[in-house]
């Protein structure tokens, strides 16, 4: 058993019971490694790491990946934000057996990929890193349950602050930019995008079964927290879905790949093309949801109904869109003082420099009107 260095960082070298040899990242520093190496040997010597438990290496990083995989189809209807972690995660680690990795390769692993530059030039956000270290926490969560390992060692590491304060929505103009600007097979999606605030991975695992034209109502069987929400269908939206079904034949899925029966997995490339045409900068397919949300709020909905349409668990998800709220109740207050300073009755200054052009008028929630954009 030792200790060496190769680039400046600390590795471990030793056997275990089987006497199969093992080199370990231990950390930047020789005390770290040292720390690392009296740890391997109280652990062989106890009998509590390698097989000698009858738990460990019994399952390999790569392997517990397919097998979360097949349990996450099991349940969440889209998996396609998993397999893109698991590309960018699986190469790091390589081919280790499961209770080989430790708590400082996975901060080595947060480190690396809060550097990495993705191909469009920017940098990958925090929020993005705190995800892929969320699947991996989950992937040992359950590799306990399964009597794969006795530790996680994503548990202990501390994920980066997120700054959750970008609400970037559309306004009515670029809507309709938006709606123009898509392609035949996007445009629906677009459309009941903006009047749903569904999710992409609802409305891509949406069927013809789901949908109650004549009740106007989507019913959707499994969101992202697991519980079934109904969704009402405005007008604007039943005159889309009414063209649309039209053109797809059967009761499966209704957005699918011409008349093949499969989803779309993907419309990022296509969207992407649609707002550079519609001129519009800084925006993703899930702003869209942030778009239906922006505008119910600046309509007078409540924060509570908002979320019931959203389907959050909790007010916590939701109450980001208050600001909106109360810039029109600030709206709101200065009408009141221009209406008492011009009888005379009393000089009340306004509080907020609110231009008088930028008013809103609040409206309760009325589910035949959220976008008025041209359909298909």
């Amino acid at each position: 058993m030792g200790i060496y260095t190769r680039n400046g960082k600390y590795y471990i070298d030793y056997y275990d019971n089987r006497m199969q040899r093992h080199r370990e990242y231990a950390g930047c520093t020789k005390r770290e490694a040292e720390q690392a190496l009296v740890i391997r040997k109280a652990e062989i010597a106890q009998n509590k790491f390698g097989i000698g438990n009858g738990r460990s290496h019994t399952i390999r990083l790569n392997a517990l990946a397919d097998r979360y995989l097949e349990y996450k189809k099991a349940h969440i209807t889209n998996t396609s934000r998993i397999e893109t972690i698991f590309r960018a995660m699986l190469p790091f680690f390589g081919n280790r057996f499961i209770d080989e990795i430790t708590s400082l390769m996975v901060e080595d692993y947060k480190i690396k990929r809060s550097r990495h530059i993705k191909r469009n030039g920017e940098k990958i956000s925090p929020a993005c890193v705190n995800r892929e270290l969320a699947c991996l926490k989950h992937m040992y969560t359950m590799a306990i349950t399964w009597g794969f390992i006795e530790h996680n060692p994503a548990k202990g590491v501390k994920l980066f602050r997120e700054n959750n304060e970008r609400l970037r929505y559309l306004t009515q103009d670029e809507a309709q930019r938006l709606v123009e600007a898509a392609t035949p097979h996007l445009k629906p999606i677009i459309i009941m995008a903006l009047n749903t605030g569904m999710r992409y991975g609802e409305i891509a695992a949406l069927k013809w079964k789901d949908v109650d034209l004549d009740g106007r109502n989507i019913t959707i069987t499994r969101s992202k927290n697991g519980q079934m929400r109904k969704v009402p269908i405005n007008e604007n939206l039943y005159e889309t879905l009414l063209a649309h079904k039209g053109d797809v034949p059967g009761d499966g899925y209704v957005f699918c790949q011409g008349g093949s029966g499969i989803p779309y997995k993907s419309v990022r490339k296509s969207f992407i093309t649609a707002t550079k045409a519609a001129g519009i900068d800084d925006f993703k397919f899930h702003d869209l949801r942030h778009t239906f949300a922006s505008h119910l709020v600046m309509k007078g909905v409540g924060i509570a109904t908002v979320k019931e349409l959203l389907g959050h668990k909790t007010l916590a998800m939701t109450i980001r869109y208050s600001h909106l709220s109360d810039a029109h109740k600030k709206n709101a207050v200065n009408l009141v003082a221009e209406s008492l300073n011009g009888n005379g009755s009393m000089m009340v200054q306004p509080i907020f420099n609110v231009h008088s052009q930028a008013r809103i008028e609040p409206l309760p929630f009325d589910s035949s009107a959220t976008f008025k954009v041209k359909g298909i």
